[in-house]
């Protein structure tokens, strides 16, 4: 949840690890994501 990586694409402010991992997941969030770093979750 820290990985400097995805930095840019974590809500600003204090959060729990719940809220965050639903941010992360959220679809148009999670598009972003991979459209940038496409190895943030491989496909298998």
């Amino acid at each position: 949840m820290e990985c400097p990586v995805i930095a840019k694409f974590r809500p600003q402010g204090q959060h729990d690890l719940y809220s965050l991992i639903d941010h992360l997941l959220d679809s148009a969030t999670l598009r972003d994501i991979l459209r940038e770093y496409p190895q943030f979750a491989p496909r298998l």
